[in-house]
This record gives C-alpha cells, structure tokens and sequence, in this order.
C-alpha cells in the first residue's frame, strides 16, 4: 500500500513507532464531507517535517484533498455521532501500520481528553493531559465527588451520568441519559461551569422524560398523633406580697399584697417567671390591699384569698389608687395567665446569702413558713411561686396539636411516565393555524428554533393552553346561574343572585381571573 508522504521514512526524523497510542493536537475539524475527520498533528514529527516530506502537498490549497497527510479518521462509525474535537484539542491517535511508513488514511483518532467534565465546551491541550503521564506539572482541577463517591456539594448532583448511566453528552448543556427504566433528554441541565468551582444544576432545565414504574404507593389509611409541646405565654399580671416585719418573734405581722398589669416583653414569658426575675420595667400598679397584726396563718390565708379573688375577677376592699385610703371594689378581666411570688425585699430575706445574725434567723423562718403556705390551692404542690393559667387552673396546660399520618405500601405495577418541563412550552403542528393569526413556518428550522423565532413567532402566533378542572369549575359555575336566575318582571334584566346563591358578580370575578387561574401562557399551542 502506498505512502502518503510518498518518501522514504529517511527523509524525516526517527522517532520510535512501535507505541499502539500517540497523542496528537488537531489542526481544523471541519470535514467538508461531514463525516467527523479531523486534521491532527501527530507528535511523533512537527507540522513542518510533515509537510517538507509529503510530496507535492500545499497546505493552503491541499487541506482535505486526496494528498492531505494530516486527515484523521474518526474510530467510532458515524451512526454515533460523538462531538468532533475543537481546534488545539489533545486526541489520541492510532495507526492502522507500526511499520516505519504510514499508510493513506491509516490514522484514527479517539475524541479529546478533558481533565474535568466542566470542561467539556473547550479544553486547551496542556490542561487536558492533567491526567495523563505527560500532566505531572500540571495543576489539578475540582473533583465533582468525594473519594466515598457522595457530592461535596449536593446541587452538583445529577448534572453528570453516573457510573450505571448510559450517556451521550453534548458540548454545552445538553444531554441524554439512559438509565434502567429511565430515558432523560435535557437542555440547560446546568449553571455556567466554573472548573475550580462545584458545579450547579439549573432548576429551570428544559427536558423530556420517559420513565417505568415498577411500583408505586398506595394509602393504607391514616394514624392520628397528638403531640404535646411547651406552652409560652406572656404573664398579663403579677402578684407580689410583701411583709414588711418578717423579724418579729410576736407572730404579728404587717404587710401589702400588690396587683401589677404587665408590659409583654422577654422577662414576662411564662418560661422566664422567677422568683429573681426583674420586672421593674414591665410593672404598672393596678390595686393593693394591707393587712395588720395577723398571725402567721391568718397572713398565708389572706394572700391565698387575694390570689383566688384574681382567679376571679373580683377584689373586694382594694385599694384602687396610691395614695387614696378609699377601699372600693376592683373588677379585672382577661387576666389569664397571671403570676404570683414574694416582692423581691420579701425573697430577700430567705435567700441563704443574707444571713447576719440572729434577726436574720428569725426572719429566714417567718418567711420560708409563709411562702410554704402560699398556693393557689391545696391540690398545689408548689408554693410560695406559681402561675394560673386560666379559670381555677394552675399552671399553663401544654399545647396539643393533632398530627395525621398516613401510612402508605408499595404496590407493584408497571406504569409508565412521560413528562415535558421547560419555562415555556410549545406544542406545534404544521398543518395547524389559529384563525386570524399567522401560520408558523416551520420549514426552515431543521436546526431548531432559535430564541428569536421562538420570542418574534412563536409567541404572538399561539395560544395558552387551558386547565381542564379550572375551566370545569368556570363552566358549572356559568350553568348553575343560568338555571337558578329569575327575572323581576318579564323584560326585565335577571336578578343578580340566582336561587342557588350564585350571583352575577361571581361569574364576571372568575371570568376576569380565567386569565391566570384556568390559561395557562407559557404552554402553547397552534
């Protein structure tokens, strides 16, 4: 078989050809014949030996005939079309004879190295051979997964064929994955790549996707839940008693039981109620009622009647202003949750950081035995401190909230699915046209159709697809007036609520919203 540098092999340089893979760096990649052929520069010999040796080959007006010793033929049969390599692209060649003389059209090529998938578009040939013996010096690019094989970043997931998949994948953002029971043909799959970023996929993809379903699920009734969870309110009163001679030995004591509204904020919330919790700020004085020379007992009886009078709406011989010896009759309402504690002086005394001497002492137990029989009532376990949270209730009840679950199986079936889903949809037919608008000429778009015939088109020459339920719902809503409407008086426009309750303004208000609620503008048809 002849040469097609038509010269002995002495005429170029020895190189050593008994490798099976050589890399080369394409020259021009479009074939006039359309057929995938590249021209590629092997790296055995430079572009100029090649051209010196080849006989009676010009470079200008020789590229692609007959004598062209550059043409590379593509390994893959021309039924699978992958992307023919771009100019300076790194491919690898193979040689149909090791011998010393390479044969007319003996060299095939295998499509570009990438050293990243976001490189797909365009790749310069240093960067491709990264991951190849002659890339050691060159700087490595993001890894779209882990070494365990999960995502760094979950967005980048789905953007690239996974090791099970079937994919061809085109130059930009397009692609088909063949999956087991799946067929997915997407464009726009992803965000503007980046190859030192994650890459990102973009949720407004258009695509069409087939699919089988080998199960799906099926409702096995409902499991209700109650679920009980903490409840926080804002205090709206507090009652704070203070004794004013918690020393005295006599078992006489003096005292105030005070009856503040409270300013919402942080320190009120029912979580936030202490006995050290400063509400200075959020006080504002409402009624107070004193007491003289009662003994212990008749004092704990006292407050404990002053809380229950608040539980009910009614203070009896208060005092309802400062200043003002008056007693009169306080009527509260909406006074739930409210508060009840020693006023801070009053704690004070039993907080085991005061003690000082006997006096102390004494007032430590006169305290502590009082705040020990303050409670709301006797079924209270805690004293001295509490919260009523509604009518003759202590405390704040947990707030239940009912939870539905449904319990579902897997049933087998063999369903298939097809779904189509872009920002906008067209459905078009060559032989259709709407009346009063232009026929679309389809004729000339065997490339596709571009965004400016889409937008100039496209658009003004269709019409929205409607929703069926919606229009249903418009319909019965149309009929069910014009069966149920009576007239006044024979000539006479019809009443505007029919006999069923529908009324006339509801007809124009869902027209009116048709145009949104049953057309759907961005799926269209012609």
């Amino acid at each position: 078989m002849s040469s097609f540098l038509n010269q002995p092999q002495s005429n170029l340089p020895r190189r050593d050809l008994r490798k099976l893979i050589y890399r080369g760096t394409v020259l021009d990649n479009v074939d006039p014949k359309m057929l995938g052929r590249i021209r590629v520069n092997p790296e055995f010999w430079t572009k100029e030996d090649i051209v010196t040796a080849t006989v009676g080959f010009n470079e200008e007006t020789d590229k692609w005939k007959d004598n062209d010793p550059f043409i590379c033929l593509p390994l893959l049969p021309f039924y699978i079309n992958s992307p023919v390599p771009s100019v300076n692209d790194a491919v690898n060649i193979m040689l149909q004879n090791l011998e010393n003389r390479f044969e007319k059209r003996g060299m095939f090529y295998i499509g570009a190295m990438l050293s990243s998938p976001m490189s797909v578009e365009n790749e310069v040939k240093e960067q491709s051979e990264n991951l190849t013996t002659y890339g050691s010096n060159v700087k490595d690019t993001y890894s779209v997964k882990n070494q365990d094989g999960s995502y760094p970043n979950p967005k980048s997931e789905g953007i690239f064929p996974e090791p099970d998949d079937v994919g061809l994948v085109g130059k930009g953002t397009s692609d088909l994955i063949i999956k087991p029971n799946d067929v997915l043909l997407r464009a726009g799959r992803n965000l503007p790549f980046n190859i030192n970023k994650a890459p990102q996929t973009n949720p407004n993809r258009s695509y069409l996707q087939l699919s089988k379903f080998g199960s799906k699920e099926k409702s096995e009734g409902f499991d209700t839940i109650v679920n009980f969870s903490q409840n926080i309110q804002n205090l709206k009163y507090v009652i704070e008693w203070l004794i004013t001679n918690p020393e005295n030995a006599a078992d006489s004591f003096t005292g105030t039981i005070y009856l503040y509204k409270l300013k919402p904020s942080s320190n009120t919330l029912s979580t936030n109620f202490k006995l050290t919790t400063n509400l200075e700020t959020e006080k504002s004085l409402i009624t107070y009622k004193t007491f003289q020379s009662k003994s212990l007992n008749d004092t704990i009886i006292f407050i404990n009647k002053f809380i229950q009078d608040v539980n009910s709406g009614t203070l009896i011989n208060v005092i309802s202003k400062p200043g003002n010896s008056n007693l009169s009759t306080v009527t509260i309402t909406d006074q739930f949750p409210y508060g009840y504690r020693p006023a801070p002086p009053t704690y004070s005394w039993i907080n085991p950081t005061n003690f000082n001497g006997v006096d102390n002492v004494i007032a430590f137990t006169n305290i502590t035995q009082i705040y020990l029989g303050v409670k709301f009532n006797s079924g209270v376990k805690k004293a001295g401190i509490g919260i009523v949270g509604s009518k003759d209730t202590y405390g704040l009840k947990p707030k239940t909230s009912l939870e539905f679950v449904e319990n579902k199986s897997a049933e087998v079936v063999e369903d298939t699915f097809a779904s189509l889903g872009a920002n906008q949809i067209a459905f078009l037919s060559h032989d259709s046209s709407i009346p009063g608008k232009t026929k679309i000429n389809m004729q000339n778009n065997v490339k596709g159709i571009d965004a400016t015939q889409f937008q100039n088109e496209i658009i003004p020459n269709t019409s929205s697809m409607v929703r069926g339920e919606e229009l249903l719902e418009l319909i019965d809503l149309i009929v069910r007036y014009l069966i149920s409407h009576v007239h006044a008086y024979h000539g006479l426009p019809p009443v505007p609520v029919g006999q069923d309750g529908t009324t006339s303004l509801d007809v124009l208000t869902q027209l009116q919203e048709a145009y949104q609620k049953v057309l759907n503008k961005n799926i269209r048809i012609n």
